[in-house]
């Protein structure tokens, strides 16, 4: 394609838009206009180790995911489906928890029970599917490596194993508590009130506590689970034939912090595990913030977290990606409802904006997210309605309306960790778009002193600052005001407002180009800062040149 040719003219109607931001609101173009940059094939290769897609929110995980579930062997598990209330409320859980005791060895039962069970579904997911599971579970002619399987299944209910995921995890939990009561006896309650009370419980009691209750977790048929995982590569005998098993939605509040992030890490323990059966996969997807939080509130001693590399799909978009999405949606809408010419992103979009590229403008704006892209387009095709060309000024209106959107998404997105991140994003109004450190006024952060005194969701950043407020007398000196600005740089840099160099012969970081999201850098009076040109519009931000 060319660009050096002139903008066709259409008469723009209302309501003109190239999809949803949400990929479950967004089938149509998503089965007519999906864009692989590589990373689908790569995920629907069982012979690669790559399970666990991250990215970023509107960085295409839930795309992926539904490309793949057009497979027709595979199968989707809604983690909203664990009985959370069941296992959080269970005083066996609760007295392990509070006795300290791993219940990573559980969690990762549970993963491997559930999973174990949809990958039988999947596989006998025909009429006969009562006959091939009682096949399965019959002991004959079973080799004596599958011994152990066989009695798991025909323990934990055998052919009745198609029951809801729910129904099964009560069942792992339920044997729990009993393994937990016939070890402890009648000490289990009162031990888990003493606990509970502040009443002192002895190392010694404790030691015997621990040991009981671990020996009691260890005797949930633990063993035979790692059998029944060897067994599935007897049940899937056709090589020729790929499985998945994919699970989303991880980043949403389906339990309680504390469990979720040990049921995660438990899952992607359970994933290493199926991988020795080649012909499939367990995929899940997760933001990168939310892996990095996981890692970290469950580090244990000897944590390697780069053993984990070999199974991550970290998704990135070059510039040319973004393009051919909006290029292939904009020719969908508008063969389908304008013309039935092959008209695309070149045909309606003037050759630059001003001086700069529009296809460098538009990209630069969109954070490297193909969510970014669909809902700039669309505020570019409202601000269009009734006009027959999308100049320069089009672009500019729809900016306003976009950027406001981005802000407003960044303090959604980011709540949970910085519920206060529009104050801190508010010291952005009115600057350069790239200015050092120590040309930041220092001053302004006087005024977000006083407003974290009014904050009701107190964050990291605004606890220290109304600790400093509460003295009466702002910032002691010219250090103190600087080392609280390195932890508002730092927020803002992890959200992806600003990005930095950090080195001078170096080139601008961005936490969406990191490897993991990065918790705290370290910004010195010479490192120069560049606002994310998304925020332009709404903050009022000084362009003054853009990051080579």
């Amino acid at each position: 394609m060319t660009t050096s040719r002139k903008p066709v003219k259409i008469t723009y109607r209302k309501g003109v838009i190239i999809g949803a931001a949400a990929a479950e609101q967004d089938n149509e173009f998503l089965s007519d206009c999906f864009v692989d940059n590589g990373t689908a094939g790569i995920l629907s290769d069982t012979t690669r180790n790559e399970s666990i897609i991250l990215g970023r929110v509107g960085a295409g995980k839930s795309a992926l995911i539904a490309h793949l579930k057009d497979n027709e062997r595979c199968l989707r598990i809604d983690p909203h489906e664990f009985s959370m209330n069941f296992i959080e409320n269970s005083s066996a859980i609760q007295l392990l928890n509070e006795l300290g005791v791993s219940l990573d060895v559980l969690f990762q039962a549970l993963w491997k029970h559930v999973l174990t069970v949809e990958v039988l579904r999947l596989r006998y997911k025909d009429n006969n599917l009562r006959d091939s599971l009682e096949k399965f579970f019959s002991p004959r002619d079973k080799k004596d490596s599958e011994a152990e399987a066989v009695n798991y299944f025909q323990e934990f209910g055998g052919s009745e194993f198609w029951n809801t995921t729910e129904l099964r995890i009560k069942e792992i939990v339920s044997r729990t508590e009993k393994s937990v009561a016939a070890e402890m006896g009648a000490e289990s309650s009162s031990v888990l009130a003493k606990i509970r009370g502040g009443k002192a419980v002895s190392e010694q009691e404790k030691r015997e506590y621990q040991e009981k209750c671990q020996r009691a977790v260890s005797s949930v048929q633990m063993l035979k689970l790692h059998k029944v995982v060897d067994a599935l590569q007897d049940v899937l005998e056709d090589k020729q034939k790929q499985y998945f098993i994919v699970i989303d939605d991880l980043d949403t509040n389906w339990a309680s912090s504390e469990i979720r992030y040990r049921l995660i890490r438990a899952l992607i323990e359970a994933i290493k595990k199926f991988r020795k059966i080649r012909n499939l996969k367990i995929v899940i997807a997760m933001r990168v913030d939310l892996l990095d939080t996981v890692f970290r509130e469950t580090r244990d001693s000897g944590f390697q977290e780069e053993k984990f590399e070999a199974f991550f799909l970290r998704l990135r978009w070059e510039p040319s990606d973004l393009i051919d999405i909006m290029d292939r949606r904009i020719r969908k809408v508008l063969k389908d409802q304008y013309t039935k010419n092959d008209v695309g992103f070149y045909d309606v979009f003037q050759e630059k904006i001003g001086s700069e590229p529009t296809t460098k403008y538009i990209t630069d704006r969109i954070a490297g997210r193909p969510r970014d892209a669909i809902l700039f387009l669309n505020f570019i095709f409202q601000e269009a309605e009734g006009k027959t060309q999308i100049t320069k000024r089009v672009i500019q209106q729809a900016e306003v309306l976009y950027s406001s959107s981005r802000a407003t998404s960044l303090c959604q997105e980011w709540h949970d960790r910085f519920p206060n991140l529009h104050k801190y994003l508010n010291l952005l109004k009115g600057l350069n778009s790239r200015f050092l450190v120590s040309e930041f006024p220092l001053a302004s952060l006087n005024d977000l002193l006083l407003d974290c005194v009014g904050f009701t969701s107190p964050d990291e950043i605004s606890l220290l600052a109304l600790e400093i407020a509460e003295r009466g007398k702002g910032f002691e000196n010219h250090a103190e005001a600087l080392s609280f600005l390195n932890n508002v740089f730092s927020a803002l840099f992890v959200v992806g407002a600003i990005g930095a160099k950090f080195e001078a012969t170096g080139r601008p970081e961005w936490a969406s180009n990191a490897a993991a999201t990065p918790y705290h850098r370290e910004f010195e009076l010479n490192t120069q800062i560049y606002i994310h040109p998304m925020l332009y519009r709404h903050y009022g931000v000084r362009p003054i040149g853009t990051p080579k």
